[in-house]
């Protein structure tokens, strides 16, 4: 075969066009049409948006709360594109892709200033097409901004170490340390102490082993520098202290530092072991090429010259990162990516020609041949399961990878053992070449399905809120017709009858109001919380709104039917999103969940003031006074026993209770409700018992509460989840739980 068309691939590789090719497949494509997919995207873009509406560029909301995640610099970035652009997905993104452009640039210089052309050309690709650098580069976040500033900060250290080896004058050792600082300074406003963290630490760890300490000392010691670091931190950290107090401060340096290293936060947990795991899938394609050159760069670092010394500043610049994150309590894959920069040096600077070609192919051709075969394997899974949230969830999938996916997929694995059996092609070639295929084939295509698959789940969270939106307006509507509908001289609303059907739809609008509200919010986490929380809102929102525009039309009497009223309106799409939601299956879904173990995790943002605690004299004598009426209502109540004991409890609710009493008989319940939970799930773990999950029809919930029902229970009744009356649940509703 010739070699033409490998001179002219090498040519092409080493020009600016293959610079401005994987800028526009990996940063640009795509990022103006894909929808917000990724939970962070939202936050930010969201609290972006209510800061500028609130005309509020100090405090970033989120749902009207404060949001204390990160700093402010990126939603001032976001707040300019979108003042510019207006609300879009790529008025969020274009900070991002900004400074992904601008890291990699950095990172090209870079490499010019202490190695040669092409080392920096082979490095920016590398970047560029590196898996999780371009899903970062499109999303709109704060890494992209994190990664350019921590970046910037490493090249001005060890810019500064050769600048002190050299001899070179304080002017410029000076210039370069104002450079640190205000990299150090701008990160810190980008997501706070991890911007600085590193650098300072790294920096120690590689002055040290090159016997330059005192070199660090005096970069560490240049006044001028935290001067300026302070000029560019402390002026936005005054304004959000005046604007909310120290809220900010705790809620971002203890929570979501201090803490977040320390504890899981959000289900991000990890091991040890995490990154090991992780790392190959952050480096695809070039995962192989990392481990083929593992052998060349430790003898690299034996030597003991200038070479050595800069391959031993990358090393500990990414084993630092990799250590740290992997003893975190929360781990996220694109932390290391902090450390990933470095990496992309080595592999330019350890390029492979024809040496170990399958090793450095295997970890790409092993990703394609798995993303060719995900079509059928969710084809496959959807025919297997039976659970109907479950199998509508699989159902969306494979609708999604249904179209083009379900040929480009394979076409890609084709095209990426085609390279690796290209013998006469150089490794780095073929793999720069593969991570061009990546970026155009899978990444997008995957972007794609799954943006569509989670615009559909985010509907079926739509269609419930539009549910209550239904109930609400409706029982709205009922309550101002009985007030001013009169028969037999007064409002109908006085009617007994009337009043129940009123009371009925409220109950069913409030009911419906927490669960799609936890819904939305059970977005943040996804997974089966996701899926149970959405599986309780269609069971209560959807039958809520059949009730409320049916019985809104009821009381509304024969003018409801007609083209001059608005009710009759609320009940065709209360009927029709009844029948899209399929509230029956997803009652019998959540009580599968149930049945299996889910629970529903329960978590509370307190506000800032909830954290004070009681700490005046008048507050701790009042819990003393508590605590000893607790007391002498447990004494008295320990004189009865099972059911006689909620006969005692219940007698003392009598008309005119003091608000003291009340206290007292709450305060006696606080006593004894533990030992009685505990005797309950003790009696629940000898032999199965139904459990009743309702709602139920009027006549099962008239027996459930009973006279004879309730003495049945020892001592109080369990509680019960329903709706309305009448919401008519699935008897599969109400089963035995499986035995222990």
């Amino acid at each position: 075969m010739s070699s033409r068309p490998i001179q002219s691939i090498e040519r092409f590789l080493l020009s600016p066009f293959s610079l401005l090719l994987a800028l526009l497949i990996a940063f640009f494509l795509n990022a103006y049409s894909l929808p917000l997919t990724d939970v962070d995207e939202g936050a930010f873009s969201e609290a972006t948006r209510e800061m500028m509406a609130r005309g509020n560029l100090i405090s970033p909301t989120l749902n009207d709360a404060p949001r204390h995640d990160k700093p402010i610099l990126i939603y001032w970035a976001q707040a300019a594109s979108v003042s510019v652009l207006g609300v879009s997905e790529i008025g969020f993104r274009l900070p991002s892709i900004i400074f992904s452009v601008l890291w990699m640039l950095a990172l090209y210089r870079f490499c010019r200033r202490h190695g040669n052309q092409m080392t920096a050309q082979v490095a920016a690709l590398v970047m560029a097409l590196t898996l999780v650098v371009g899903i970062v580069a499109k999303a709109a976040i704060a890494d992209a901004l994190l990664n350019l500033l921590i970046a910037l900060a490493m090249f001005g250290i060890y810019d500064f170490f050769c600048a002190c080896r050299e001899g070179k004058g304080p002017a410029e050792t000076r210039r370069l340390l104002f450079g640190i600082y205000a990299a150090l300074g701008l990160g810190f406003l980008a997501k706070g102490p991890v911007a600085v963290f590193f650098p300072l630490v790294i920096s120690a760890v590689f002055f040290v082993s090159a016997g330059a300490w005192r070199h660090w000392l005096r970069a560490i010691f240049f006044w001028p520098g935290w001067l300026l670091f302070l000029a560019i931190v402390v002026p936005w950290h005054v304004l959000v202290y005046l604007d909310q107090g120290d809220a900010f401060f705790r809620g971002f340096y203890l929570k979501h530092n201090i803490n977040r290293y320390a504890d899981t936060f959000e289900g991000h947990g990890g091991r040890w072991w995490y990154y090991f795991a992780v790392l190959p899938l952050i480096l695809l394609p070039f995962t192989g090429w990392l481990f083929a050159i593992v052998g060349k760069l430790a003898s690299a670092l034996r030597q003991g010259d200038n070479e050595a010394l800069f391959q031993r500043f990358l090393v500990i610049w990414f084993v630092v990162v990799f250590a740290f994150f992997s003893t975190s309590g929360t781990q996220l894959p694109h932390y290391l990516l902090y450390g990933c920069t470095p990496i992309f040096i080595l592999l330019a600077r350890h390029r492979l020609d024809f040496e170990r070609r399958w090793l450095a192919f295997a970890p790409i051709i092993l990703f394609a041949l798995l993303l060719a075969a995900l079509p059928e394997v969710l084809a496959f899974a959807t025919g297997k399961v039976t659970r109907p949230f479950e199998l509508t969830l699989l159902s969306g999938l494979t609708a999604a990878f249904a179209d083009e996916a379900r040929w480009l997929l394979p076409l890609l694995a084709v095209a990426v053992v085609g390279l690796a059996c290209w013998r006469r092609l150089p490794v780095w070639q073929g793999l720069v070449l593969a991570g061009i295929l990546q970026h155009k084939v899978p990444v997008e295509v995957l972007k794609k399905q799954l943006g569509q698959y989670a615009k559909r789940l985010s509907e079926a969270i739509f269609d419930t809120a539009q549910c209550l939106g239904c109930s609400q307006q409706a029982l709205d509507m009922t309550v101002e017709y009985v007030g001013m509908r009169v028969q037999f001289g007064r409002p109908i609303g006085s009617f007994q009858a009337v009043k129940h059907h009123c009371a009925n739809m409220a109950v069913a609008s409030e009911l419906a109001t927490g669960a799609v509200w936890d819904a939305a919010r059970a977005a943040d986490t996804g997974g089966v919380q996701l899926h149970y929380a959405a599986a309780v809102a269609a069971t209560l929102a959807a039958p809520a709104a059949d009730l409320c525009a049916n019985l809104n039309t009821q009381v509304h009497g024969g003018i409801a039917i007609t083209w001059e009223h608005d009710a009759h309106l609320y009940m065709r799409r209360a009927t029709s999103l009844l029948t899209l939601l399929d509230a029956d299956a997803a009652a019998t879904e959540v009580v599968d969940l149930v049945r299996s173990g889910v629970q529903r995790a329960k978590a509370v943002e307190l506000p800032p003031e909830a954290d004070v605690g009681l700490v005046d004299a008048g507050h701790a004598q009042g819990v003393r006074e508590v605590v000893a009426i607790a007391r002498e209502e447990a004494v008295l109540l320990s004189e009865h026993s099972g059911a006689s004991r909620y006969d005692a409890l219940m007698d003392r609710f009598e008309p005119g209770m003091t608000s003291a009493q009340v206290s007292r008989v709450f305060g006696a319940v606080r006593q004894w409700l533990p030992g009685l939970i505990d005797r309950v799930i003790e009696r629940q773990a000898k032999e199965p018992v139904i459990e009743p999950v309702g709602p139920f029809p009027m006549a099962q919930q008239q027996a459930l509460w009973s006279p004879a029902w309730r003495r049945s229970q020892d001592p109080l009744p369990r509680p019960l989840r329903w709706a309305h009356p009448g919401a008519g649940w699935p008897s599969s509703a109400c089963r035995s739980p499986p035995p222990p």
